[in-house]
């Protein structure tokens, strides 16, 4: 019953930035794009009404994203995709655009199997209209191979991560930021499917690319650290994953104006090394910080609240502490059960 993945709506091992913030709407770039697609579909002033719409959705959606109004910024995202698809056209890259960042919004809420098929569309689109090796269509594989794994779905999965990753290495070389994230989405992969030898150098690659070109202390360094440090603890490396876990924590800590949800893997993740040893008085006041992060910053109902709860009840529940798991234990299903539904995987394990 334990969860050792953790995050912000992110699975743990993963590089974070990509997948907690969705992609930026290319409107700038495709500017020409637009021109050459857009001018059959309305006349003229209606066309410009349309845009404006459009600008305007895109302000409120940012908005709402921003302030965690996820329900409301769903509903605004889905009449982007819809207007974006009337005004530009069904297979316009801005309406790949709208649709990808539906599927992430999606994704973030655990709502995967809504993510999924708006995933496959906007990859479809970038690639017939933009090129297999474009960064827009690299980064959609990426996406959407991150939906996969989310769902199980290892084998789908795998062929996305490979070419994304090639891709990367060919257009940017192999010691560039994009291919270390590229290498730690596949690493993630591995761990998921049992194989750690295949993930481990990978993570080791990617985190020395981040130290050299991001810098040891910066926040991509830490996240690269965690995920490492997460698969040395679960190869039973505690001596090298301590320090590693603790020294993405500090990196965390000390960000100015940083995201507050970035501590709570390695929160997680250092509780749950000490809690494997039996040292549970130095993992329960962790998993509680954990916990108290993400009902700030996420609210108490949160699927990524509850993945939290469920590992303090599982810490209770180790030291036989059975009245306060069971409420906990209670409480994480509570969660998921009404934000990702019976069906789905999480809820299974709690």
């Amino acid at each position: 019953m334990k969860d050792k993945e953790q995050g912000n709506g992110k699975s743990q091992g993963e590089y974070p930035s990509l997948f907690s913030r969705p992609l930026i709407f290319q409107f700038i770039t495709l500017v020409v794009l637009v021109l050459f697609w857009g001018q059959s579909h309305f006349p003229v002033s209606a066309q410009e009404d349309a845009q404006e719409r459009i600008d305007t959705l895109y302000e409120e959606y940012g908005r709402l994203k921003s302030e965690g109004k996820l329900d409301e910024a769903v509903c605004v995202g889905r009449e982007l995709v819809e207007l974006s698809g009337k005004h530009f056209g069904a297979d316009h890259p801005n309406t790949a655009s709208f649709l990808s960042n539906l599927a992430m919004l999606y994704y973030s809420r655990g709502e995967h199997g809504k993510a999924e098929p708006l995933g496959k569309r906007a990859l479809k689109i970038s690639e017939e209209q933009l090129g297999a090796g474009h960064a827009l269509h690299v980064s959609r594989l990426l996406y959407l191979a991150v939906v996969y794994k989310a769902q199980g779905k290892y084998e789908e999965a795998k062929p996305l991560l490979v070419q994304a990753l090639e891709f990367n290495k060919e257009q940017l070389g192999e010691g560039h930021m994009d291919t270390a994230k590229s290498m730690s989405h596949l690493a993630s992969l591995y761990v998921a499917q049992g194989e750690y030898e295949k993930a481990e150098p990978l993570y080791e690659r990617a985190l020395k690319i981040s130290e050299e070109q991001m810098g040891v202390n910066a926040p991509e360094t830490g996240t690269m650290m965690n995920s490492l440090a997460h698969l040395y603890d679960t190869r039973g490396k505690f001596e090298e994953a301590e320090p590693l876990f603790l020294r993405a924590l500090s990196i965390f800590e000390k960000q100015a104006g940083g995201d507050p949800m970035d501590a709570v893997a390695t929160l997680s993740n250092l509780a749950g090394l000490y809690q494997g040893q039996g040292k549970y008085e130095k993992a329960e006041p962790l998993y509680r910080r954990a916990l108290k992060v993400c009902e700030e910053q996420l609210g108490k109902d949160d699927p990524t609240t509850g993945t939290v709860v469920n590992n303090l009840a599982n810490l209770y529940q180790a030291q036989g502490i059975y009245e306060k798991a069971e409420s906990l234990y209670l409480r994480a299903l509570r969660i998921r059960e009404e934000k990702l539904g019976e069906a789905h995987r999480d809820t299974g394990l709690s």
